[in-house]
């Protein structure tokens, strides 16, 4: 049995949030550049536009007679926006990179910087091959 702060642990019910999923390896780059190059304005942005697909396809996917249940994609909990992960999986690497486009910034530039920045605060190692 799982533990968590003394009590039963619940199973895990699919959703992640944004943070979580661009750190794990199912959100490629596009995860390190949301995580550590992009502001909180637009991790905001990502969040949004994340939030108006899951409601687009929640009502692509639910026929006229049933209320559209956004809930199949995303949902509120915890303080935080969490998203299904196959949802993420198909539509966070697009729209992270599309958000820099509405910014008319490339990625691979800020990456660039952020890489650089890290490399020059950074003190040396020696490094021995056998």
């Amino acid at each position: 049995m799982h533990m968590a702060q003394g009590n039963t642990r619940s199973k895990p019910d699919g959703f992640l949030h944004l943070w979580n999923f661009a750190a794990t390896k199912g959100s490629g780059l596009a995860g390190a550049l949301f995580n550590y190059v992009m502001t909180n304005r637009q991790r905001g942005i990502v969040e949004a536009a994340l939030i108006e697909l899951a409601e687009k396809q929640a009502q692509r996917d639910t026929t006229e007679f049933k209320p559209v249940n956004t809930e199949m994609f995303a949902h509120y909990k915890h303080e935080v926006w969490r998203f299904r992960k196959d949802f993420l999986l198909s539509n966070f690497k697009s729209v992270v990179y599309g958000t820099f486009k509405l910014f008319r910034r490339n990625a691979s530039e800020l990456m660039a910087i952020e890489i650089n920045r890290e490399y020059l605060q950074t003190e040396s190692a020696k490094v021995r091959w056998p």
